[in-house]
């Protein structure tokens, strides 16, 4: 009888048989273990690529002195929509987190950086929160208030606020100065997704964000007595 002949209760069987038994189960956990490891995460940031001086360096950067500084106050964005997970409408009308793609940093901290990072580099003023301001400077405040921020795979970001400009260079308060300059205004930007993925996505909030501080700068670029929604 040969070797290979030998039934499963003959004992040199037993450890041939064994070994492979093992070794597929060894294959199989494996092959589950690799099944159930999760996917990496991928993070986003709503901040454009870096040019030019940054804000600390505004007031550098411009020949002469800014003609105001600027507050940005933390931006406010629908509890819904303030999730570490990107949120993109299905077909059917669902909104789905999407688990492994991520923003670098809070929503609202996101918006914040991105709007700052702009008005600083393009009017070349400095931000208060970040640079010691000159004596007798103006000081120009901007809130603002994200009342929807959407996503539709391979169809469009979207984003809709309510944003306010205010004078802090007059105390509200004193005798027989001028009122302060309050601006209110409303803004709807839809950019049109260039793809399907989730990195079109992001693009498109990039490009939304730029069409609203573009109102912004154009407004800021007047004297507050001037100040007009864009």
């Amino acid at each position: 009888m040969k070797p290979d002949d030998l039934t499963c209760g003959h004992p040199a069987a037993t450890p041939r048989r064994f070994r492979a038994a093992l070794a597929a189960l060894i294959a199989a956990a494996g092959l589950l273990a690799a099944c159930s490891a999760p996917a990496p995460a991928r993070y986003y940031t709503l901040l454009p690529a870096p040019s030019g001086a940054g804000t600390a360096e505004a007031l550098a950067s411009t020949s002469g002195t800014p003609g105001f500084a600027l507050q940005v106050l933390p931006v406010r964005v629908p509890p819904a929509s303030d999730l570490p997970q990107l949120l993109v409408r299905s077909s059917d009308g669902q909104v789905v987190p999407q688990e492994n793609d991520r923003w670098l940093g809070p929503l609202a901290d996101e918006i914040r950086s991105a709007v700052v990072a702009q008005l600083t580099r393009e009017l070349g003023v400095p931000e208060v929160s970040s640079v010691a301001i000159p004596p007798g400077l103006p000081v120009y405040r901007l809130q603002i208030d994200v009342t929807r921020f959407g996503s539709a795979r391979g169809q469009y970001a979207l984003q809709e606020t309510n944003w306010s400009l205010r004078d802090l260079s007059t105390p509200p308060s004193a005798a027989g100065a001028a009122p302060q300059a309050v601006l209110l205004c409303r803004g709807r930007q839809v950019v049109p997704a260039a793809g399907t993925g989730t990195a079109a996505l992001v693009d498109g909030h990039q490009q939304a964000l730029r069409q609203l501080v573009r109102q912004i700068e154009t407004t800021l670029k007047q004297p507050p007595a001037q100040w007009r929604c864009a």
